[in-house]
């Protein structure tokens, strides 16, 4: 795999675990702010993924259909 999508599974593993993380925190310990900051934290880096996955789909596809 190139080093791009390492990348990108990377970021989206830390995405991942910030969010659950962050609802660990709310529903056993009762942390309420740093698990909010934790989760927003994750969500962004989600959506930066979610972005760029799909703007790489999105050149998969015209690829393919082309061909």
């Amino acid at each position: 795999m190139r080093l791009w999508y390492w990348f990108l599974l990377i970021l989206f593993i830390v995405g991942f675990v910030l969010v659950v993380v962050s609802q660990y925190l709310i529903f056993v310990m009762g942390e309420f702010e740093l698990s909010w900051k934790l989760s927003i934290y994750g969500a962004i880096i989600l959506g930066f993924v979610l972005g760029v996955g799909a703007l790489y789909f999105e050149r998969w596809r015209r690829r393919w259909l082309r061909s």
